[in-house]
């Protein structure tokens, strides 16, 4: 299994897993926009119990991180609280938020 990899896609209605190949997802970066076209079907483990067996991944839109005013995706935020308001929509895909 290692030319597979699991990737966890979020969207406004919550988050489902995707299935694709490490070919597949070389230029992709945290938080890119993609969009994916692929097959939808059931599987217990994944979150959620549905997966999408990717076919076609197309990037959207680029994460610049160097222009971003926090990290988005470590485990501690050292940002001001300020900094957060200023900031909310970025800030709240943070679990503990």
């Amino acid at each position: 299994m290692s030319k597979v990899v699991f990737i966890r896609l979020r969207d406004k209605s919550g988050i489902i897993q995707l299935v694709c190949e490490k070919d597949q997802i070389k230029n992709l970066r945290l938080e890119n926009s993609i969009e994916v076209v692929g097959k939808v079907c059931s599987n217990e483990k994944a979150p959620g119990k549905i997966e999408v067996l990717a076919e076609d991944i197309t990037t959207l839109g680029n994460t610049y991180y160097d222009r971003l005013p926090f990290e988005i995706n470590s485990f501690k935020n050292k940002a001001a609280l300020e900094t957060q308001i200023d900031h909310r929509a970025i800030s709240i895909r943070r679990p503990e938020i």
